[in-house]
Formats: C-alpha cells, structure tokens, sequence
C-alpha cells in the first residue's frame, strides 16, 4: 500500500520513536542516542566538521575531561541542543575551537532501510547555527551517500534546504532544493521524508 503522508498510521508500521521525557545518552555499551560522530573514538574527545567550515567543535558525553559540558537538555519532552563559547578552560580539550555544542546519533542504537522519518523542530535564528535531520548509511562508509531531510542556516530562517547526495560512478553529486517557508523559527514544524526503494 502506499505512504499516506496524511495518515501515516494507516500505512506504516512504527519501529523508531523518541518523546524526549528523558535522555538516554550511549555510554560506550547501551543507550539510544550517541553524541559523536561513528567515525569519532567513541571515548574521545568529540569532533567538528571542518570541511563544512563549521566553527563549533561538538563535545563526547563518553569524553571524562569534557564530560561536565552538557549542551543536551530536556525539558517537557523538548530536546534543545545549545551551542556556547568555549570557557577558557576548555579550549585546550576542543582544539582550541571557540564554540561547544552537541549532536545526536541513532547510530549504535538503530537504523532502518526505508520508511517514514520525521521529526518536529524549532529551528534557531541568528548567523552561525546550522541544525541537520539526516539520514546516513549504518556502514559507515566514506564519504556517505547522505539524505538530509532538512537544513536550515540561521540566518536565513525561511528557507528549509533539502538534499541528496551520493557518489555517482566515482563522482561527487547532488539534488537540492530550498523551500521558501514563512518561517521555522516561530513554532515548532514538522519534518519528515518518505524514503522508498
């Protein structure tokens, strides 16, 4: 039967699914929600994504040194990832980065083939903040073929900046979009692609 993004329920079969009523970080052993790239130690000390220019570097829970630095809160079942300045403190542990901030991951704990992903976001405004939902290969292979399902850059609030990318016989390629959108910073919206063979 096909997806009926008006009535998901009818069609598909829940198998992922995250209220945030609490967060459950992966420890090295279990958990939902790892917070370091799979190509990172999973015990070390985080890592950035300078080849995007990103300025932040983003902190490993399973890190001891930087362990206190928590950009992951939840509140009545809202996730909100922050990004900071460096205390001084820190920046010899961030390679020397002047923002911290967080990502989230199913990576370790779940991944799934086709199907409907979505999720319900407030975007942040402001230059510098670049908030992701993608979609990555379990294999961890390099580079990734890469579904983003929604970017916005926080200073262009009305656009929602879909993509695919991927390797095409030995080549880098890509398909975007931009939607132009009211806004989605002022409530929150929801995100979500249909992925099929």
């Amino acid at each position: 039967m096909p997806f009926d993004a008006a009535n998901p329920a009818a069609t598909a079969r829940l198998s992922f699914a995250e209220e945030f009523n609490s967060l459950d970080l992966w420890n090295g052993q279990s958990g939902r929600w790892g917070t370091t790239f799979w190509w990172s130690d999973p015990k070390g000390p985080g890592a950035s994504l300078p080849t995007n220019g990103e300025q932040q570097w983003y902190i490993n829970s399973n890190y001891g040194p930087t362990a206190s630095v928590d950009p992951w809160t939840v509140d009545k079942g809202v996730l909100n990832i922050t990004a900071t300045r460096t205390d001084p403190w820190l920046k010899s542990l961030v390679n020397g980065y002047d923002i911290v901030s967080g990502t989230l991951n199913s990576f370790h704990s779940f991944s799934q083939t086709y199907g409907y992903f979505e999720m319900s976001a407030k975007m942040p405004v402001g230059q510098g903040m670049w908030p992701a939902f993608w979609l990555l290969p379990a294999s961890g292979q390099s580079p990734p073929p890469e579904l983003d399902i929604v970017e916005v850059l926080g200073r262009e609030p009305n656009i929602v900046h879909t993509a695919f990318h991927r390797i095409d016989n030995g080549s880098y390629a890509d398909v975007g979009a931009k939607t132009y959108v009211e806004s989605t910073t002022d409530r929150f919206h929801t995100y979500g692609v249909n992925w099929t063979p």
